[in-house]
């Protein structure tokens, strides 16, 4: 339950930081009657979202980590994270040392 609560509140706050971010491109970018003041509003609020999203965005990937770390795995309803097997350690070695994709 408070994994569902925390998730939601995730999105909400992302979802209005991205709203927010996009009424203050648009409003940087307008053309109305009220031009030079709209414009330096619109600018600030871009530039505020844009530092608080670039704040929110690495906490949010480091909880998605923590959440397919092996000790969620067995708990219904989160599926089990790829495994994937060690191959072969000399196999296309000669090309691209360890990151061929061939």
């Amino acid at each position: 339950m408070q994994l569902t609560r925390k998730y939601i509140y995730n999105r909400c706050v992302m979802g209005m930081a991205a709203l927010i971010w996009v009424l203050g491109l648009l409003a940087a970018g307008s053309d109305s009657v009220y031009m030079p003041w709209l414009n330096v509003v619109g600018a600030i609020v871009f530039l505020l979202a844009s530092l608080w999203l670039g704040r929110v965005l690495p906490t949010l990937e480091a909880e998605n980590t923590l959440a397919s770390s092996p000790v969620s795995v067995g708990k219904p309803g989160i599926p089990k994270p790829l495994v994937i097997k060690k191959q072969n350690s000399t196999l296309n070695t000669g090309y691209a040392g360890r990151w061929s994709t061939v």
